[in-house]
């Protein structure tokens, strides 16, 4: 941050540092600078940019949490020509990721937003070999999901079961995967997390 900081006191008007700061005030959810940084990047950034796309959709969905729903739905709707602008221009939309899929569920009704995220995912390349494997019994089809702060790793919610305001429970542990309820955590935790957990601390230990 530091750097960054640097570079803009060098040139304000370079762009791309607000778009950094944004997103590292999200990841630190500090929402009033990372709104700041966004506007800003908007101000001086290019709008044929995937930056710029992205800006927008953070944008739409900090101030729809700030109850703004009106300016929100402004930012949204920007988001979504630009969008459109860049596939014109380049051929492609920018990826899905996690702040443009927080704004789509906070824009688009349920099921839409479920068709929009889902049309974004690569499709699932098929493994005969595996398939094969699967199919005799000798490897379980896998139940987990990649470890993710917003997504249990167990049944994929996305908020603490019972408390959907609430954040989801990390893993006392290793602090590197996350669950809904505590029943999520032991079957995880029967299934192979209590070998990768091991390995997670012991790596941790000795890079320390």
């Amino acid at each position: 941050m530091d750097d960054l900081n640097t570079c803009l006191e060098k040139d304000p008007s370079y762009p791309f540092p607000y778009s950094v700061l944004g997103s590292i005030y999200i990841s630190t959810k500090n929402k009033e600078d990372a709104i700041k940084n966004f506007k800003l990047y908007l101000e001086h950034g290019h709008p044929d940019t995937a930056d710029y796309t992205n800006s927008l959709y953070a944008l739409a969905f900090l101030t729809y949490n700030k109850d703004n729903k009106e300016e929100a739905s402004e930012y949204y709707q920007k988001a979504k020509q630009n969008e459109e602008r860049f596939k014109d221009l380049y051929g492609s939309v920018p990826g899905m990721n996690d702040i443009k899929r927080q704004a789509v569920l906070a824009h688009e009704p349920a099921d839409v937003a479920k068709k929009l995220i889902a049309a974004s995912l690569p499709p699932v390349q098929p493994n005969a070999k595996i398939e094969k494997l699967i199919e005799a019994g000798i490897l379980g089809r896998p139940t987990s999901y990649p470890p993710n702060p917003s997504q249990c790793s167990e049944c994929g919610a996305k908020h603490r079961q019972g408390e959907p305001e609430k954040s989801l429970l990390s893993c006392g542990a290793c602090r590197s995967i996350w669950y809904c309820s505590r029943d999520c955590q032991k079957a995880n935790y029967r299934k192979g997390h209590k070998a990768a957990c091991a390995n997670l601390q012991k790596q941790k230990t000795t890079s320390a």
